[in-house]
């Protein structure tokens, strides 16, 4: 895998739908990339290797049946390709930004093979039940301090 996307960065849609991407990421879109729906409400940024990645996993794993193709087909018809223009903004479509509730200002988080845009407030609730997890996970190394843990 190339070199992992870190880190969360705070930017804006602009009226037209377009996103400034962060620096940081820009180079590993040279090529091209795909927004497409995630299950948590925010939006993937990928590299066209990994939506094939990906698109390839759904179609191994889908059930067989009318679900598994549905499954299939919502995927595929809610991903959309893009490119960078030279300033580093992609247009966000505006049935992706109504799905994430995107409007304005944005986080951009790297998770690691992926990107993801995320509505802040939505993010927010779902980084505290994160951090709530590893917060009580006795196999993690790392424990996470929560506001309840007492320093006596």
């Amino acid at each position: 895998m190339a070199r992992p996307f870190v880190g969360q960065f705070e930017h804006a849609i602009d009226d037209k739908g377009r996103l400034v991407l962060p620096s940081i990421f820009r180079s590993a879109f040279d090529e091209g990339a795909v927004l497409a729906t995630r299950p948590d409400g925010c939006i993937g940024l990928m590299t066209p290797e990994k939506f094939d990645e990906e698109a390839t996993e759904l179609r191994r794993d889908a059930p067989p049946g009318r679900v598994g193709r549905m499954k299939v087909r919502v995927f595929y018809a809610n991903a959309v390709p893009v490119s960078p223009d030279k300033t580093g903004r992609v247009i966000v479509p505006a049935k992706l930004r109504d799905y994430a509730g995107l409007g304005g200002d944005c986080l951009v988080i790297g998770v690691g093979d992926l990107v993801e845009i995320w509505d802040p407030s939505t993010f927010g609730a779902d980084s505290a039940e994160g951090l709530d997890a590893i917060s009580v996970d006795a196999t993690t190394s790392h424990p996470v301090p929560t506001e309840d843990t007492d320093d006596r």
